[in-house]
């Protein structure tokens, strides 16, 4: 099985144990065909990857990192930086989940590439964009959603991630910048149908 990293924060501003919520989701769907292990700063996740036979691994909580800082720290404190060539990392805040897409991104060459992640089909409405007087950002003198067309959106649905690409992108000064700016990208369709990207309580 493929080796995949779900970190989760216990901490949320706007959306209160979001990622504790949401975090059974992931795991009632691939834990039965992904080898997948927890980062997290908090300790009641134990009980939930317990319910999934799933590995869990607490981090330190007085040290803020992002994910990619909580996946190298995990390789390099378990001495797997030079075992794990590349690994899945699946964001817990996209609960509607299609096997078919984490499957075509799991098994996907890296070959040329740093990562690979999921794109989706989203209609473009920005003709409909307005500023700040509310006058229209966009002119037009037809305002139709037949004028809406589809474009292309990247949307974080799964990562599939070469760990020497890790290393670079975790000590650069930007590390946000250096993984979407300085990597190569192989993107993959997400064929979903559906895009939820839980962010606060009403979604």
């Amino acid at each position: 099985m493929i080796k995949t990293f779900i970190t989760v924060k216990g901490k949320s501003e706007r959306c209160p144990r979001k990622n504790i919520k949401l975090l059974p989701y992931v795991l009632r769907q691939c834990s039965s065909y992904l080898d997948i292990t927890v980062i997290t700063d908090d300790l009641s996740i134990k009980r939930i990857c317990g319910e999934y036979n799933v590995d869990c691994f607490i981090e330190d909580k007085s040290v803020q990192t992002c994910e990619f800082n909580s996946i190298y720290n995990y390789l390099v404190q378990t001495n797997q930086l030079d075992t794990i060539k590349e690994f899945v990392c699946l964001p817990v805040t996209q609960p509607i989940r299609n096997n078919e897409t984490i499957m075509n991104v799991a098994y996907s060459d890296l070959t040329g590439y740093d990562f690979v992640t999921t794109y989706s089909i989203v209609p473009n409405r920005k003709i409909f964009l307005l500023n700040d007087d509310f006058t229209y950002q966009y002119d037009s003198y037809e305002r139709k959603g037949s004028l809406c067309k589809d474009t292309k959106m990247i949307d974080g649905y799964v990562y599939k991630i070469k760990t020497e690409s890790l290393v670079r992108i975790i000590a650069s000064n930007n590390i946000n910048h250096e993984f979407w700016n300085n990597s190569k990208i192989k993107f993959v369709k997400n064929t979903t149908g559906i895009f939820l990207d839980v962010d606060e309580p009403r979604d």
